[in-house]
């Protein structure tokens, strides 16, 4: 579990307890016996005791895998097995040192066995600065103590032993006096006395200071990490002053306050002052208030592990600046404590601004801005801090920003996408890139991809509905049709599907829907590749269309009160429509059941002999099954008689489709004039009627019957018909009523 959590992490910090490896103080050859790995008993975060292989072995083991972050590994500063920590010497630190970089540096001499990834990165202690009473990972030493007996042996032992060993000071909790007493406010005092010290011990550019990088902690003003930028200024300021030069930075702890937007807030503008290495606190915790990038829930004394959002955030930020260093940094006040913040980042092919607004007064407060893309730029999005992608917008962009970061991207990107929606209507007419889509309408939608070299990606598709909700299509398994499976929606960020595929130059279609009904209005859909290892976005692209609820075609009033029938038409124009009730038509026969009645039109403006389809649509479903029955003439039979229209689309929902041919078959005249004269209407399987004769009988009953206890299998069309009760369900409530039906 911990190893595949920790994937996709640059560098993990962690630790071995020096006093599990020496339990006394080993001289030479006694480092034969030392305990590289031993049993360690422990209790989980939900009480579970458990015993598992610790020690440095058992550490370094867990980062040998080709896709292992590097680790970071802090060296103890004590061990109460030798000597109590302020007595500890130089000389027991050194031989301690030397040892635990020699057994991992992978040189071929007392290397652990079976070591593939050598160690690189020390960190001499934890937050030395500090006094922490019953805290075994802590432990305050002076400046002058620091330096003699734990760094400048640290260094020395290690580069000893291994030459391209990366050395760093105690991580610096940056926030105490000079007797360890913690001040709430962040200073460089600790770090500028070891500087004294280190320079009267012979600290110089040749041995990089007894530091080849520096190290500190950052807690300070976690929910405002604006002060980042002066309070860095401060350590890069002592490091100049007492180097004459500048050295890479790593904040080897850090975790903002536990919103999670604030991550990006900070580690924008750890990158914006070119931090080398930052290093989140803490893998995971059971607390709301924590800094654990992972949620613990306890069931019984198992843990559950769940991502929090701050995961997202983290990706966003690394995903979206990925590449780029930093270029431009901007800070704009409107009026005092309502601040716009904005740094920029770019590399040859992307620009990237980070964009935000603190209102001292109101931490919800939003502004407007206006975002002007650079001449030539040729392609503009932006990035939310979730992730989610935004094409639909063209220069200059009118931005809402908040204390969330936005993400404003200016890129050329390597996949060109194509994102539209074609349709076809009932009637049968296709239209590509349609921009508008009625009930009974069918969606084709289609991504038109070219690149000149291959990319291996994932899709992201969103749809933003009118009243502006976002949520991500997906389906919920990677050999998806289209044509078949259902599309589901999420609010949280979520791939089409779960794979990755190899992006080439293709055009390939990913949903088929028919519109049954909707939220009137704007709809607008946002697609784009990432990369599948940096989760860079390498192309994407937006479309957008009006649904409208009212169906195509004329309207009409039914006769039986039932609500309004739309018909349309493929060709031609419908005209003198109107509303037939049953008692007005002759002769009908008693198995129809003509819930809506029956309907008068004429078709005109067509072709001599040319066939139309005619979409019906209903208030309401209507069972699969219906049939079109109709009063005339027919080419075989001039006396006018009851005779059945072919139905298509007949699968439960609104709609129906008949057919009718100009001087055939639902043409009254029978004349092949341009003008189709018809009178007729739907008959809906009569509820109750299972077996399908017309007729309402004790047969019906038992067939409802063996429904409801199972033995006979029952769709959403049997369903229609035997739910007599209308309570969603078929039951004994059902053959009852059948059979009072038939009494």
């Amino acid at each position: 579990m911990y190893e595949e959590k920790i994937k996709g992490f640059g560098v993990v910090r962690d630790q071995a307890w020096w006093a599990g490896l020496e339990t006394s103080d080993l001289i030479g050859s006694e480092w034969n016996h030392a305990n590289w790995s031993y049993p360690y008993r422990t209790k989980t975060l939900c009480g579970k005791e458990v015993t598992y292989q610790s020690g440095l072995d058992n550490l370094v083991k867990l980062y040998q895998d080709e896709d292992s972050p590097e680790l970071l590994l802090l060296l103890n500063l004590k061990n109460d097995n030798i000597s109590s920590f302020e007595t500890i010497t130089a000389d027991q630190y050194y031989d301690y040192v030397y040892h635990v970089v020699e057994r991992y540096d992978r040189d071929g001499v007392s290397d652990m066995p079976g070591l593939i990834r050598p160690v690189r990165y020390f960190e001499v202690g934890n937050e030395v600065d500090y006094i922490r009473t019953n805290d075994s990972r802590h432990g305050y030493l002076s400046p002058e103590d620091y330096v003699e007996k734990r760094l400048i042996p640290a260094y020395n032992a290690a580069k000893a032993a291994n030459k391209d060993a990366v050395i760093m000071g105690s991580g610096l909790g940056m926030e105490s006096n000079l007797l360890g007493s913690k001040t709430g406010e962040f200073n460089t005092a600790y770090l500028e006395a070891m500087y004294d010290n280190i320079t009267v011990n012979g600290g110089n550019k040749n041995n990089n200071f007894y530091m080849d990088k520096i190290a500190i902690h950052y807690y300070s003003e976690n929910e405002h990490p604006e002060f980042f930028d002066e309070n860095i200024k401060m350590v890069e300021d002592v490091i100049m002053s007492e180097e004459g030069r500048e050295k890479p930075i790593w904040i080897t702890e850090f975790a903002p306050a536990p919103q999670a937007s604030l991550y990006a807030r900070l580690l924008t503008l750890m990158f914006a002052n070119r931090i080398e290495m930052p290093v989140i606190y803490n893998l995971k915790d059971d607390s709301e208030s924590g800094f654990g990038l992972y949620d613990v829930t306890c069931v019984s004394d198992e843990e559950m592990i769940t991502p929090r959002e701050s995961i997202q955030v983290i990706d966003t930020v690394l995903s979206t600046l990925h590449g780029t260093t930093p270029s431009e940094n901007e800070t704009t006040s409107s009026e005092p404590g309502k601040t716009i913040y904005q740094r920029v980042f770019n590399n040859s092919d992307k620009k990237v601004t980070v964009l935000w607004y603190i209102d001292d007064a109101d931490p919800g407060a939003v502004t407007n801005y206006n975002y002007t893309a650079s001449p030539g730029s040729p392609q503009t999005f932006t990035v939310d801090v979730l992730g989610t992608a935004n094409f639909s917008q063209t220069s200059p962009l009118h931005l809402t920003i908040r204390s969330d970061p936005t993400y404003v991207v200016e890129a050329d990107l390597p996949i060109n996408v194509d994102l539209h929606f074609n349709k076809t209507t009932p009637t049968g007419v296709s239209t590509e890139r349609a921009e508008s889509f009625r009930v009974g309408d069918t969606l084709y939608g289609k991504i038109a991809t070219s690149t000149s070299t291959s990319h291996t990606v994932r899709t992201y598709i969103t749809m933003t509905m009118p009243d502006g909700t976002c949520r991500y299509a997906y389906y919920d398994k990677p050999d998806f049709n289209p044509g078949s499976d259902r599309l589901l929606f999420s609010e949280t960020k979520t791939p089409l599907y779960d794979g990755t595929w190899n992006a080439t130059t293709n055009d390939w279609l990913w949903n088929i829907y028919e519109f049954t009904g909707s939220d009137p209005g704007k709809y607008r859909w946002n697609c784009w590749y990432e990369d599948s290892v940096t989760g860079e976005i390498l192309g994407g692209d937006s479309s957008e269309y009006n649904f409208s609820e009212t169906p195509a075609g004329t309207p009409v009033e039914s006769a039986t009160g039932k609500g309004e029938v739309y018909l349309d038409s493929n060709a031609g124009t419908i005209e003198d429509l109107a509303a037939i009730s049953p008692d007005d038509m002759l002769e009908v026969p008693e198995n129809l059941n003509p819930v809506y009645g029956f309907f008068s039109f004429n078709i005109t403006g067509i072709s001599s002999g040319e066939s139309v389809n005619i979409p019906l649509t209903f208030p309401e479903n209507v069972p699969a099954g219906t049939e079109y029955w109709k009063y005339g003439p027919t080419p075989d039979d001039n006396t006018p008689h009851w005779y059945q229209i072919p139905v298509s689309d007949d699968n439960g929902d609104q709609i129906i489709v008949i057919t009718l041919t100009d001087g055939g078959i639902g043409d009254d005249d029978l004349t092949e004039n341009g003008v189709i004269v018809d009178d007729g209407g739907p008959n809906l399987p009569k509820k109750g009627d299972l077996d399908g004769d017309s007729q309402i009988t004790s047969t019906d009953a038992a067939i409802v019957l063996e429904i409801a206890v199972g033995s006979r299998p029952c769709n959403s069309q049997i369903l229609a018909i035997a739910d007599v009760s209308g309570d969603g369900r078929v039951s004994s409530l059902d053959a009852l009523i059948i059979l009072q039906m038939v009494t």
